[in-house]
């Protein structure tokens, strides 16, 4: 999934917001080396930075002034404000603008960001219903590192998801198929992808929308 996000960051080459993503996917791969090495507190924390730097990304991507005040640490980016029901990327208003088909599918992917964000940030703050299973030493955990990787696959889901709300309109017509391979990879069950896509709907959407 980091080579998913690796090709929609390819596109953004040139953009002000392509630095941030960038940054993002470093944390990314920050995340899979500490769960590789056992620092599974620290592969959690780098889950969280990297959700934040993705969703920051796309914020300044429509806010550029923000973007510059952040770039100073003039202004903070709040995480919280963009996965509110009636605000931020999953909320009707944005996806008007950006993706309209997407406006039914996106509560899956808010509360999926949400709770992701959430679990993250019991790692980062030391609570102890989540840290007190976690090895005292630098061992090997399968509960853990089954934890880490189910968490990291709804966060990157959750990326792919907003960069595809954003970008798809702009992207998807000069794309040479590697987006619609990690649209097909990363978001493959929703309706709006595989019409986009030209694929088939699967046969429960295919009798909701008959």
């Amino acid at each position: 999934m980091d080579a998913d996000i690796g090709s929609w960051e390819a596109f953004l080459r040139g953009r002000p917001e392509h630095e941030v993503l960038v940054k993002a996917r470093r944390e990314l791969g920050f995340t899979v080396y500490s769960a590789s090495s056992g620092l599974y507190l620290q592969a959690f924390a780098n889950l969280r930075v990297f959700l934040e730097l993705s969703f920051a990304a796309i914020a300044f991507s429509v806010d550029d002034l923000r973007r510059r005040q952040w770039m100073a640490d003039e202004a903070s980016f709040s995480f919280t404000k963009k996965v509110v029901e009636d605000d931020g990327f999953f909320s009707a208003t944005y996806l008007k603008a950006y993706r309209p088909a997407a406006i039914k599918e996106a509560a899956e992917f808010r509360e999926m960001a949400r709770a992701t964000y959430h679990h993250c940030s019991q790692f980062v703050h030391g609570k102890l219903p989540v840290t007190e299973r976690l090895p005292p030493t630098l061992t090997f955990s399968d509960d853990a590192l089954v934890d880490w990787a189910r968490t990291a696959r709804d966060a990157a889901r959750c990326v792919i998801f907003i960069l595809y709300c954003r970008y798809a309109d702009e992207f998807l017509p000069i794309d040479d198929g590697r987006l619609a391979e990690t649209l097909s990879h990363a978001l493959g069950h929703l309706p709006s992808v595989r019409r986009m896509l030209g694929l088939p709907l699967l046969r429960r959407d295919h009798d909701a929308f008959s």
